[in-house]
C-alpha cells in the first residue's frame, strides 16, 4: 500500500510541473492594455508556460513557507549536487538547485531580512533580493512569462513583472525600480557541510524522490540560447552554454569563464573600471570569487552572478571577459 501511494504521490506531483514551450511564437503578454508601463519592448515578453487554463501565474509553485533539515541529517544530496548558499554570520541556509528547478522562487528569511531566492533554470542564474521594497514586504511568485529567456517574477503588491537578471521591474506599476541584491554563493553541497556543520537545507514540499529526478537533464549541453532568442543575438565568444560569473563594477561588466580561470589555475589580479580585483577559483566546488581592493589595502566580496554565457551577455552585451594572457598572479 505504501508503494502504491507513493506511485500516486509521484504520478500527481509530475502532473503538477508546467510544460515549458519551446517554439518561437508572438508575445503572449497582456498586461492591462498596451498603455501599460514598461522598460523593454512588450513583444519579447513571452509566455513560457503552457497553460490550457487560466493565468500562467505561479503555475511553477514558489515555496512560501520553506521548511528546512539540519545539513547532518540531509542524506538525499551527493557532495557535488549544486546549491544557492546565503550566509550571515555563523548562520547559512542552502537551497538545493534540484528543489529550486521545481519552484524557482523560494520566499524565506535570514535573520531579521526577508529574502527572495530566486533561480532560473533555463539561464542558470541563482540570486537573492530583499523582499522589502520601497518600505513594502513583497511576496515574489513566478509570472509564467520569460524576457530573453529569463524568468520574470510577479509581486503580490503591484503585480508589476520583474527581471531576475536585471534586477529590477520591468513591466507595470513599478517599472524602473531596482531591487536590493544580497550575496549568494552557487556551490557544492559538499562545500557547504564542509563550511557550516550547522547550516539548514531546504527541503520541498512534493518529497525528497521528486526533487533527485532531473527536471532540466542535458540542457546545459544543448546548442541553443534557450527560449525565444536566436543564435545570433548571442555574442559568439563563447559557447552559449558557457558557464561564467559575471559581476558589474561602476557600471562596467566583466564576466570570467569558469573554463578560462580554471586554466589559469590561480588567484589572478585584473584591473576592470579602473578598479583592482582579485579573483579566486575553487576547484573543487567550481566556485568563483571576487574582490575589490580597497584604498586602505582591505579588499571586499563583489556580489556575483553565476550563470550561462547566453544569458550574461544578452542582459551585458559590452561585457568584458576575462583574459588570461592579461591577468597577473593574486598578490
Amino acid at each position: 500500500m505504501t508503494a502504491i501511494k507513493s506511485l500516486l504521490i509521484i504520478g500527481l506531483c509530475t502532473l503538477m510541473l508546467p510544460i515549458y514551450t519551446y517554439a518561437h511564437s508572438p508575445s503572449a503578454f497582456r498586461f492591462k492594455g498596451d498603455d501599460v508601463k514598461h522598460s523593454v519592448p512588450l513583444d519579447e515578453v513571452h509566455l513560457g508556460i503552457r497553460s490550457s487554463f487560466g493565468s500562467p501565474r505561479d503555475k511553477i509553485k514558489p515555496i512560501d513557507e520553506p521548511k528546512f533539515r539540519t545539513v547532518r541529517r540531509t542524506r538525499m544530496w551527493s557532495s557535488d549536487a549544486r546549491v544557492l548558499v546565503v550566509s550571515e554570520g555563523d548562520k547559512a541556509k542552502a537551497y538545493p538547485i534540484g528543489v529550486l528547478n521545481r519552484h524557482e522562487v523560494v520566499n524565506d528569511s535570514l535573520g531579521h531580512r526577508k529574502i527572495a531566492v530566486v533561480y532560473c533554470p533555463l539561464c542558470g542564474s541563482g540570486t537573492v533580493f530583499d523582499r522589502l521594497v520601497n518600505g513594502k514586504l513583497r511576496r515574489f511568485g513566478v509570472s509564467g512569462y520569460l524576457y530573453k529567456s529569463d524568468v520574470l517574477l510577479w509581486d503580490d503588491v503591484t503585480e508589476s513583472f520583474w527581471s531576475q537578471i536585471k534586477g529590477e521591474a520591468v513591466v507595470g506599476p513599478d517599472t524602473g525600480t531596482k531591487l536590493t541584491w544580497l550575496p549568494v554563493e552557487n556551490t557544492t553541497f559538499g562545500d557547504f557541510h564542509s563550511r557550516f556543520p550547522k547550516g539548514l537545507v531546504l527541503t520541498g514540499p512534493y518529497g525528497d524522490s521528486i526533487y533527485k529526478q532531473q527536471a532540466y537533464a542535458g540542457w546545459e549541453k544543448k546548442n541553443s540560447p534557450g527560449l525565444f532568442m536566436n543564435s545570433w543575438e548571442v555574442s559568439p565568444k563563447l559557447h552559449m552554454k558557457a558557464v561564467v560569473t559575471g559581476v558589474v563594477v561602476a557600471g562596467e561588466a566583466f564576466a570570467i569563464p569558469h573554463e578560462s580561470i580554471k586554466r589559469f589555475g590561480r588567484a589572478a589580479s585584473v584591473k576592470v573600471a579602473r578598479r583592482n580585483l582579485s579573483i579566486e577559483y575553487h576547484r573543487d566546488a567550481d566556485l568563483v570569487r571576487v574582490f575589490v581592493h580597497l584604498t586602505d589595502g582591505s579588499r571586499r566580496p563583489l556580489t556575483t552572478l553565476r550563470a550561462f554565457w547566453f544569458a550574461w551577455s544578452a542582459f551585458h552585451p559590452d561585457t568584458a571577459l576575462f583574459d588570461e594572457d592579461k591577468a597577473s598572479l593574486a598578490r
